[in-house]
C-alpha cells in the first residue's frame, strides 16, 4: 500500500580502520625534567627528616587556656511600634512579636525548656531587668 510497508534495504557501512601505535620504549622517551625531579626528590627528603625530628623533640604544655564559646542570648526588649519583641543577640529583626511582656517572657522560658537558650529581659526604657535566666 502506497509504499508505506515496504522493507529497506540495510545499507553496510565500513568501520575504520585503527592506525597501528608504535610502541616505545621507556628508554627511547625523553626525560627534559629529570634534574627538577631529582632536586624535588632531595628536597622532599630533606622536609621528612626535619619533620621527623620536630616530632621527636618534647613539646611544652602551654599555658594558655582554651577560649570559652559563648552562647547567643535571646533579648526580650520593647518593640518601636508598640508591644514587646524577642530577639537574638544582636539581630536587627525581632524573632517574634507579643502584645506584653509576660507572653514574651513565656514564649522564652518554653524555649529555654527545648533548646537550652539563655535570655535577658529588658525595660520599657532599655535598661536591664533581669539578667540570668
Amino acid at each position: 500500500m502506497f509504499g508505506l510497508f515496504k522493507r529497506r534495504k540495510k545499507k553496510h557501512v565500513k568501520q575504520p580502520e585503527e592506525p597501528v601505535k608504535k610502541e616505545r620504549k621507556v628508554e627511547d622517551v625523553p626525560r627534559p625534567f629529570e634534574e627538577a625531579v631529582d632536586a624535588a626528590e632531595e628536597e622532599v627528603n630533606r622536609l621528612e627528616k626535619g619533620i621527623a625530628e620536630a616530632l621527636s623533640e618534647e613539646v611544652e604544655p602551654t599555658t594558655e587556656e582554651p577560649k570559652k564559646e559563648r552562647k547567643m542570648s535571646y533579648h526580650i526588649t520593647k518593640h518601636p511600634k508598640g508591644g514587646w519583641q524577642l530577639k537574638k543577640g544582636k539581630a536587627d529583626r525581632a524573632l517574634k512579636r507579643f502584645d506584653t511582656q509576660k507572653e514574651a517572657i513565656d514564649y522564652a522560658e518554653q524555649l529555654e525548656k527545648e533548646r537550652g537558650i539563655s535570655f535577658v529581659i529588658h525595660k520599657a526604657d532599655g535598661s536591664v531587668r533581669r539578667k540570668k535566666y
